[in-house]
């Protein structure tokens, strides 16, 4: 790893590349598995290849943690001593949750150590990449953990006074500070804005948007002007048109979608995050809100709709990404979840 190794005489290599082809034959009958390359234990000598390649670190990057992926340097054949797991099938370098809260569980007040200790379990699942679309917490000290997942934030939940859940973000007084609260929350997370597109409105009865187009436009306008993408909490059908129509990059949920709304997801080229294992909650929620009969019977409706939905999005071509969403109220590890949802 020495940046002053002299390797002038090893040979250049364009990646994907078997160092192997360019061993002598060997005729030996034992070498047969191995193509009649000098390889294994009683040929140590030619049995291990080198690669090495430098490259430069820009400045703004010194200090960070950074994830090389080398392409295609591989050894295609037995392996001594080595056991086989599976000879039919996938191996995945780790999987990814595209909607997780690490800094959420059941209560506020979650500190850095349990944010730590879910972002663990989340690893022993087999997750290396969450999506984190909205916390309370800030989550960036666990970057400099190693035993960590590698996280892609959105900052906090922004959303309207009583229309969301109770300090979980930033709710905003005047919904014109929309785009000026997206440019904010742009900065403090890794690339995504997240706000609440809609959510029961208490005077209505009924889920209701949150926002109005103008306002939605001049979000999305934000979000990019700050280098983010941005994306939608939305549960119902109303917040929706205007949401696809403003430009919005992804779609948290989406169960109030049509087939009308699907072409136009396709069409502008809308990411879709269905968050399964919180739809299996609709139920609880409806049955929790006696107080409003319209609302428990629109999450009623979505739910039973919720499996058509996702069917017909992804049948139409729509972008759908793998979630976990495990936060309230939900705090579950992410392969349960995988395997209810793959």
């Amino acid at each position: 790893t020495s940046a002053t190794f002299d390797d002038s005489k090893w040979k250049p290599v364009q990646l994907p590349h078997d160092w192997a082809i360019d061993l002598p034959f060997n005729e030996s009958r034992d070498l047969n598995e191995h193509g009649a390359y000098p390889l294994g234990r009683a040929y140590p000598d030619t049995s291990i290849g080198w690669y090495r390649r430098t490259f430069d670190i820009p400045q703004a990057d010194l200090g960070r943690r950074i994830m090389l992926h080398f392409d295609g340097v591989f050894r295609d054949g037995p392996v001594d001593g080595a056991t086989t797991i599976v000879d039919d099938g996938w191996l995945l370098p780790g999987l990814v949750d595209a909607h997780n809260h690490v800094g959420i569980a059941p209560g506020l007040g979650v500190t850095v150590e349990q944010a730590r200790a879910f972002a663990y379990a989340d690893v022993a699942a087999g997750t290396t990449l969450i999506r984190e679309v909205g916390s309370p917490l800030d989550t960036h000290p666990l970057d400099d953990d190693p035993r960590c997942p590698q996280f892609i934030r959105s900052g906090k939940h922004i959303a309207r006074p009583k229309r969301y859940l109770r300090d979980y973000g930033v709710d905003l007084d005047d919904p014109d500070d929309l785009a000026a609260e997206v440019t904010r929350q742009a900065a403090a997370g890794d690339g995504w804005v997240k706000i609440v597109g809609d959510w029961i409105d208490r005077d209505a009865g009924d889920l209701a948007p949150l926002w109005t187009r103008a306002q939605l436009d001049a979000a999305v306008a934000a979000a990019h002007g700050a280098g983010a993408k941005i994306t939608a909490h939305v549960f119902g059908y109303d917040a929706l048109p205007d949401i696809i129509g403003a430009g919005f990059d992804c779609i948290e949920h989406g169960t109030g979608l049509t087939d009308d709304l699907i072409d136009e997801v396709v069409a502008r080229d809308i990411a879709l995050v269905p968050t399964m294992i919180q739809i299996e909650n609709f139920p609880g929620i409806a049955d929790g809100a006696d107080r409003f009969p319209t609302y428990q019977a629109t999450m009623r409706d979505l739910y039973a709709r919720a499996g058509q939905v996702m069917a017909a999005a992804r049948e139409a071509g729509v972008q759908i990404f793998n979630i976990a969403d495990p936060a309230n109220p939900v705090r579950t590890g992410s392969y349960d979840t995988y395997r209810g949802t793959s």
